[in-house]
């Protein structure tokens, strides 16, 4: 199923967009991405605006534990850009962290400092994987 990522806020504890599907048009899920500091001082990801094909695959994060998600691929300097499940700004490292909503939380990243973060990001990953059941490969636009 074809997506698209819309940006709304640009912020030091993260990039968050809302995901919908190209189908419908409709809300799906949101989205972090980790908030680099750019030259002129304004946070930026590391996905730009354009379309990537996403493809299946087994990755594995900083944890070592292999599953099974999609990578975004073609972006510009990197590789291993991945959907998974993560809440915080740090949980990615330009990834997209899945979630059902947006929410002001204890970063314990930070000493528990408060920061946006997305939530219920297991449950918005496994629907995500399950939207793509039997697709080895699907197109993510990206929109500011």
């Amino acid at each position: 199923m074809n997506l698209t990522t819309t940006r709304k806020m640009k912020r030091i504890d993260g990039i968050f967009s809302d995901i919908t599907r190209n189908d419908t048009g409709l809300h799906f899920m949101c989205g972090l991405e980790h908030a680099f500091v750019a030259e002129n001082g304004s946070y930026q990801p590391i996905l730009r605006p354009g379309t990537y094909t996403c493809k299946r695959g087994t990755h594995q994060l900083a944890n070592g534990v292999p599953f099974e998600t999609f990578e975004i691929l073609g972006v510009t300097g990197h590789s291993g850009v991945l959907f998974h499940a993560g809440n915080f700004n740090e949980d990615s490292e330009g990834c997209t962290c899945c979630g059902t909503g947006f929410a002001v939380g204890a970063d314990p990243h930070q000493n528990g400092a408060q920061v946006e973060m997305v939530i219920n990001s297991r449950v918005a990953f496994e629907s995500f994987m399950q939207l793509q059941q039997g697709l080895d490969t699907f197109n993510l636009t990206v929109v500011e």
